[in-house]
């Protein structure tokens, strides 16, 4: 690429960075015509501003994800059209593009292009799993644990949530070496455990569902995502603020309504942030008073009876962290 199409593509990078999508894009807009002023300009090298055009363009917002998703399908054809299959860095930017093609599919359109989605998907997976056994990029494993996340989304939506969870699984399979080292990896994490959660939610209120299993399968999952958010808020880390005010509501849910004796014990380990955060504090409070309305109900209690004993145990602790919460 040439030195002033490079300075471009660069600068229009920072400013997207920083938000100045309309900037950027005319940086990169700019970039590309400085490329077909350049006699030796290759395809390859279109490709890359036609990919952070698309990037761009569907940061701007919905209506403009259709322009978005012809950027990525010629920065596709492009690459496909001058692929070097000797080179690692070639198959990992068309998987790329691939991928962000079937995300922009699924968000202009839901489901309504469901092969087509599909398909881009499979075949960003099928190139990134071949690159796993020759490749050791970092991009490689990432780019597939972000495939994968965007799969086990589009999964949801589709009501496949069987099939959802495994995917969601594989992606935090993945990075879970790393999530607790690189932001990216926690955010894609965080994403997927996210998915997990919501696809064992769907689980629990299918037709004979063993709801018994999914209850431990789902406390696991969001005890696991709790301790990583917290990990990363600890740091300063607070973008994944959102996600983790997502999961606690889930998992304050899940331990009412399915372990009401370890909601005292989830709400402590989650207690920093309870003290910090309004909307952690309202979850908490929400879900105190709705355990202890459901300890209250009418029951018999035997002295040395564990289940009643544990009743007993679970109203004081539940109490105690109701008068702890900050007014």
């Amino acid at each position: 690429m040439s030195s002033i199409a490079n300075k471009l593509v660069q600068e229009g990078r920072r400013l997207e960075s920083q938000g100045a999508l309309v900037e950027a894009l005319a940086l990169y807009d700019h970039a590309r015509l400085e490329l077909e002023r350049t006699a030796d300009a290759s395809g390859s090298e279109v490709s890359v501003v036609c990919m952070n055009r698309g990037s761009a363009l569907a940061r701007l917002g919905s209506s403009h994800l259709p322009a978005a998703l012809a950027a990525y399908d010629e920065a596709i054809a492009l690459k496909r059209e001058n692929r070097d299959r000797t080179k690692a860095e070639h198959d990992i930017s068309l998987a790329a593009a691939l991928m962000n093609r079937g995300s922009l599919l699924h968000r202009a359109y839901g489901i309504q292009h469901a092969a087509a989605t599909v398909a881009a998907f499979n075949e960003a997976e099928a190139l990134l799993k071949a690159l796993r056994s020759t490749s050791e990029d970092v991009w490689v494993r990432r780019n597939l644990a972000g495939t994968l996340l965007n799969r086990a989304s589009f999964e949801m939506d589709l009501r496949d949530y069987g099939k959802a969870y495994e995917t969601a699984q594989e992606s935090v399979a993945l990075v879970s070496g790393s999530e607790r080292q690189h932001v990216i990896d926690a955010e894609i994490s965080l994403k997927a455990r996210r998915l997990v959660c919501d696809a064992l939610g769907h689980l629990f209120v299918t037709p004979n569902a063993d709801q018994e299993t999914l209850a431990h399968t789902a406390s696991d999952a969001v005890d696991e995502a709790m301790l990583l958010a917290r990990h990363w808020m600890s740091a300063g880390v607070q973008e994944f603020r959102p996600l983790a005010q997502r999961l606690f509501r889930f998992g304050a849910q899940l331990y009412r309504l399915h372990q009401p004796h370890f909601l005292a014990e989830f709400l402590q380990d989650n207690f920093s942030e309870i003290s910090r955060d309004a909307e952690f504090r309202a979850i908490a409070q929400e879900s105190i008073v709705a355990a202890l309305a459901d300890f209250s109900r009418p029951q018999i209690l035997t002295v040395g009876d564990p289940a009643s004993e544990r009743c007993v145990t679970s109203t004081h602790a539940l109490r105690h962290l109701l008068s702890r919460l900050p007014s």
